[in-house]
């Protein structure tokens, strides 16, 4: 996406899912039938992820994780993530 002219890094985020949207996103990225049987968890405190506490999907390395909406989890994410723009 290009703004006022400057080139879209090659980084792509979203910061916002509707709700109602998320399960085609989950599907699309081909890890909603794994959220569905309790497969998936939270990149940092590794709880089950499920429809209802997802926060944040990124992807690192080449893989798709997942952070759950606890408080701790978020914060770390966001370190993380800074960290990663450094």
């Amino acid at each position: 996406m290009e703004s006022d002219g400057a080139k879209s890094e090659s980084k792509e985020y979203v910061d916002v899912i509707h709700e109602k949207d998320l399960k085609d996103i989950l599907i699309k990225l081909e890890i909603f039938e794994s959220i569905q049987k309790n497969e998936v968890f939270c990149y940092i405190c590794k709880n089950v992820i499920n429809l209802e506490n997802i926060c944040a999907i990124f992807v690192k390395n080449g893989e798709i994780h997942i952070i759950c909406g606890e408080n701790h989890c978020y914060s770390e994410f966001l370190k993380l993530k800074e960290d990663e723009d450094d």
